[in-house]
This record gives C-alpha cells, sequence and structure tokens, in this order.
C-alpha cells in the first residue's frame, strides 16, 4: 500500500473455514476474527481510522485505515 493510501476493509468474527449461502449459490470462506484482523493492519503500519459494528447485532465490521 502506498504511503498516505486508504484501506476501506470490511470482515466479521467467526474463526475458521465457513461456507454460506449467496444467490441460491454456496460458497466457501475463511476468517481470522476482529481482532486478528486489526492486529495484522497494526502490525504491517496501518493507523486505524475508524472502525463500526455496521450489522448489530451481528459481529461484523467495517474499518478505514491509512498508511501514514
Amino acid at each position: 500500500m502506498a504511503k498516505d493510501g486508504i484501506l476501506i476493509y470490511t470482515f466479521g468474527n467467526a474463526e475458521g473455514e465457513h461456507t454460506d449461502q449467496w444467490r441460491n449459490d454456496i460458497f466457501y470462506y475463511s476468517s481470522i476474527g476482529i481482532n486478528e484482523n486489526i492486529q495484522i493492519l497494526i502490525n504491517n503500519g496501518l493507523s486505524i481510522l475508524h472502525l463500526e459494528l455496521d450489522q448489530y447485532p451481528e459481529k461484523h465490521v467495517y474499518t478505514i485505515a491509512t498508511k501514514p
């Protein structure tokens, strides 16, 4: 990511491998959870500008981060 770049990123709190359905198709995905995602962003030099639970009461967030 370029200096002063902006990242808009969504993720959930589920951990491990999962399946779900969208438009009558099954899709597969995996997740490392909210805390681990945030830690990876910080460890890679990004600053978190905004973090919001966007589907409350579901544990799903979106974040806006920048690389100073």
